[in-house]
């Protein structure tokens, strides 16, 4: 059985950084060259103290499988509004199309619905994509975004 908890990134970052790599190795292939891994734990936890950092654990038999992480802020171009802003998320291959990643986005946006949040947002790759997923929970497509690796010019 797989259960979902809200949990602290300080407290689960040696079980997330396998996941982490094998994550950055199946998505991030376009630029992998140019960008290593290399979380900056401390803005993570510094941002967590402060509530503006979310995080939600997938486990199963209490070993991790997933996680779902998120900013969470008051919009620039709409200060009114709480929005949750997906940083990233992953679940463990095998689970994938098992309705785990659906519980898993359900749980979340519960949440968010009682931490008050206005508006949750997710971007994927497109090599990963999982817009059928976002649109059983009732999601939009809202942007495209592009991006070109600089810096080694």
């Amino acid at each position: 059985m797989i259960t979902y908890q809200v949990e602290k990134l300080r407290d689960i970052q040696q079980e997330m950084e396998p996941l982490l790599e094998a994550h950055y190795h199946e998505v991030h292939a376009f630029i992998e060259e140019g960008i290593l891994l290399d979380p900056d734990w401390d803005k993570y936890y510094a941002l967590e103290d402060l509530g503006m950092v979310h995080t939600v654990t997938a486990r199963s038999e209490g070993l991790l499988v997933g996680y779902y992480v998120s900013g969470l802020s008051y919009n620039l171009h709409y200060k009114a509004n709480l929005y949750a802003n997906n940083d990233v998320l992953y679940l463990d291959p095998a689970l994938r199309n098992t309705g785990a990643a659906l519980d898993m986005f359900a749980y979340v946006e519960k949440c968010y619905i009682e931490l008050g949040v206005d508006v949750m947002t997710v971007h994927m790759k497109n090599t990963a994509p999982f817009k059928s997923l976002c649109g059983a929970m009732g999601m939009k497509e809202i942007e495209t975004m592009y991006g070109k690796y600089i810096g080694g010019v």
